[in-house]
């Protein structure tokens, strides 16, 4: 595999990140965003990178919050950083993509002369934490991220480009825990065999329930000025999450303090693009809470009554690119 000294247009690299994933990397053992495929003479040797069977290929939706989003119509501001976080709605990972122009960008791309971004790599200011030698002893579902660079080779655009891929936060043992019908059941018949007349009434929660009820005090947290606490002996705390989640539950920010549990302590006053670290984990945490509601059977979301709302950044990381006017960019899958 040779490394990315020839670059790659704006559309290619655009089509590449929604095929770029760093937990399955290729057959051929390679990065998909910063290696070309070898080149043969033999027609029977493949030339291209070719991808793993369980290799996700992502639909990106934004993450408002943390989205400083490029103009839709008219040309870059080359005073502008532009960037566009975003996470996939199937395998739950987490993108952002900045662009800027830091020598001033006299005549940025796309432009009449230089109709497309033209970008290469930047071994030097990058971070590729995944390593293809490696690839077979990572864990596909352990914490990673990567953050690469790249400038376009247009001098009178010089963009800087960087791309920051993390893995999803919810490990598979908390989702387990979530979405699992026994273990769901489990706990929720704990809790009404311990009080049986406080729970008269109350029926076993679904999966959507659960993540929904979960995502439901995330959503408060990040909006309410005021710190709430709720109650240990909660009859819907106990019912969707109880103690069996308190791993869980520290992990995103709650505090345990004697009968009750301390929601994360969010900032609900940050300007957007928000980047104080605990904002962003509740807002990336929301999104995948979101991202497995929308997997559950069709019965289960019409009883949890949520609202599925989504906002795809396709077309924000194609302005931001500079591909908006490109056909194959504005048609991908």
């Amino acid at each position: 595999m040779i490394e990315l000294k020839g670059g790659k247009t704006a559309p290619r690299l655009l089509e590449d990140l929604d095929n770029y994933d760093p937990r399955r990397p290729s057959i051929l053992g390679c990065n998909l965003l910063i290696n070309l495929p070898r080149q043969h003479e033999d027609d029977e040797l493949p030339t291209t990178i070719s991808r793993h069977k369980n290799q996700c290929r992502h639909q990106w939706d934004l993450k408002d919050n943390q989205c400083h989003l490029p103009l839709i119509i008219g040309r870059p501001d080359p005073k502008e950083v532009s960037s566009v976080a975003a996470f996939c709605k199937h395998c739950r990972c987490h993108l952002k993509l900045s662009i800027d122009f830091p020598s001033g960008g006299a005549s940025p791309c796309p432009s009449e002369e230089f109709p497309l971004h033209h970008f290469i790599y930047r071994a030097e200011e990058s971070d590729p934490r995944i390593k293809p030698a490696v690839s077979a002893k990572i864990d596909p579902y352990g914490d990673w991220e990567e953050l690469l660079s790249f400038q376009c080779s247009t001098t009178e655009c010089s963009a800087k480009l960087r791309t920051h891929m993390r893995s999803p936060h919810l490990r598979p043992e908390w989702i387990d825990l979530l979405t699992n019908k026994d273990l769901i059941k489990l706990r929720a018949e704990k809790a009404m065999s311990e009080d049986p007349a406080r729970f008269e009434g109350h029926a076993v929660p679904l999966p959507s329930e659960v993540l929904s009820n979960l995502r439901t005090y995330i959503l408060n947290a990040l909006r309410e000025d005021n710190r709430r606490t709720i109650s240990a002996h909660n009859k819907r705390w106990l019912l969707c999450l109880g103690d069996a989640c308190a791993e869980l539950l520290r992990y995103i920010g709650f505090v345990r303090e004697d009968d009750s549990w301390l929601v994360p302590p969010a900032d609900t006053s940050a300007a957007v693009p928000i980047t104080n670290p605990i904002n962003v984990l509740l807002e990336d945490v929301e999104k995948e809470l979101l991202a497995l509601l929308l997997q559950r059977p069709d019965d289960e979301k019409r009883a949890s009554k949520v609202q599925y709302g989504l906002t795809s950044a396709s077309q924000y990381l194609a302005k931001a690119l500079g591909t908006e006017n490109c056909e194959k960019a504005l048609n991908r899958g």
